[in-house]
């Protein structure tokens, strides 16, 4: 597979539709649920190119949210129209257009809608989502 060809695993898929479930979920809550026995380095680098693939968003924390290993400033992701819509794509140019409807359900956080997004809430939200409520995240049929 070419390095800029994204690829979405079920954990991947899962993870999206976890973060459009709960809204926000940052990197080390990602990280701790998804890709426990990875590396926080690791698993931020799958995060980051989500990100850059466009189905994830993500913005930068300030002052951390939570405890971070390597003691930036914690990423925050949460699915976005945009997302959805590149999402919606990818699965449909690969034959899989059945499993956008999961995702097409879920409702979406966009940055530039001043009512729905402000950066001074997401310590808040991301403080204490319920850790068993993330479990039962699996959108397998």
């Amino acid at each position: 597979m070419q390095k800029n060809t994204p690829h979405l695993s079920e954990r991947n898929l899962n993870m999206i539709f976890a973060i459009g479930m709960l809204k926000y979920l940052s990197s080390h809550q990602l990280w701790q649920e998804f890709y426990p026995k990875a590396t926080y380095e690791t698993a931020t680098q799958r995060l980051t190119e989500l990100h850059r693939y466009g189905f994830l968003s993500r913005d930068f924390a300030y002052p951390k949210a939570v405890t971070n290993p390597g003691g930036r400033p914690t990423a925050i992701y949460f699915f976005s129209s945009k997302n959805k819509q590149n999402l919606r794509a990818y699965l449909t140019a690969r034959g899989k257009a059945d499993r956008c409807e999961v995702f097409d359900a879920l409702p979406t956080t966009d940055k530039d809608d001043k009512d729905s997004f402000s950066n001074t809430h997401l310590v808040h939200e991301t403080s204490s989502p319920p850790d068993t409520f993330i479990t039962h995240f699996d959108i397998d049929t």
